[in-house]
């Protein structure tokens, strides 16, 4: 079943859900997943910044003019047409973690699926996404089509960068929490009380998938995508000896590094799109028994 509700007093949000997953997406924010709900633990695999959402109300309430995209919610979006730092490359400015995750998205419901649709503001790419939530169990499906907008001002091939950005928290993430790229585990959490930072690339060799499994939980949470397009995955860890909650992010993305393009370039995994062309690619979250 999908649904639209009106959230906060000026937002839209859809609703995708059927016996067993809630998810809610927000096409004014990026098309950014809010939520990823088992229903029958009640829990949030996805991890929202709450004050976040208390800065956005109340600026809302006061009337403070400010742009959506200025408040960082969390979530999982989309990080295209950048990933990593900001900056203007061939005349081409790319936001970090790229403009669209701040967007609006257009999107229409067509049945049992989700159509939404957007363009970068400073580069002539665009992402046309179906999405799909089964009739029964959890997996909830992406297909994305990123294009060249050839209705725009064409300067020959374009550098982007594409990647899937998931955060996640309590109560997921707990002492002794596998972290899992490709079937081998990378990280396993710590206590609370001690401190682990760190952001580490891996290319993606055997399976393209992700897992963040914990053995207290009945379920864990998998994203699978495709490992020839998305061929690296980005580990970010911050937790501190505070005992504020852990948050922890598995990233596909198609670029090795966090220097944005230019990094990418410099490094050799970055990606072009020319005039006229387009790629198709897909991807999935489900949780796993």
């Amino acid at each position: 079943m999908i649904r639209e509700l009106d959230i906060w007093g000026t937002m839209k949000a859809v609703i995708l859900e059927n016996e067993e997953i809630e998810v809610i997406i927000l096409p004014d924010k990026g098309s950014e997943i809010f939520r990823y709900r088992d229903k029958r633990t009640a829990i949030d695999y996805l991890h929202v910044y709450q004050e976040e959402i208390e800065r956005y109300l109340q600026d809302a309430e006061q009337g403070v003019p400010s742009l959506l995209g200025d408040y960082f919610f969390g979530g999982c979006y989309t990080m295209f047409p950048n990933a990593g730092i900001d900056q203007t490359y061939e005349n081409g400015y790319y936001d970090y973690h790229g403009d669209l995750r701040k967007a609006a998205w257009d999107y229409a419901i067509d049945g049992c699926t989700l159509k939404l649709k957007a363009g970068s503001r400073h580069v002539p790419l665009g992402i046309e996404r179906t999405v799909h939530l089964e009739k029964e169990g959890t997996r909830l499906t992406f297909t994305d089509r990123l294009y060249y907008d050839s209705n725009r001002q064409e300067s020959g091939a374009i550098p982007y960068i594409y990647g899937i950005h998931p955060y996640h928290s309590s109560p997921l993430l707990d002492e002794n929490t596998r972290c899992i790229v490709g079937g081998e585990t990378v990280d396993v959490l710590p206590a609370r009380q001690q401190t682990m930072r760190k952001l580490e690339f891996y290319r993606v060799e055997d399976e393209g998938m992700i897992e963040v499994r914990n053995p207290g939980l009945p379920r864990s949470i998998q994203i699978r995508f495709d490992k020839e397009f998305m061929n690296y995955v980005w580990v970010w860890h911050d937790h501190d000896e505070t005992g504020t909650p852990y948050v922890t992010s598995l990233i596909p993305c198609t670029v090795n590094g966090h220097d944005g393009i230019a990094g990418a370039v410099a490094n050799h995994s970055i990606r072009f799109m020319k005039p006229g062309e387009e790629l198709i690619t897909s991807w999935s979250i489900e949780l796993h028994t």
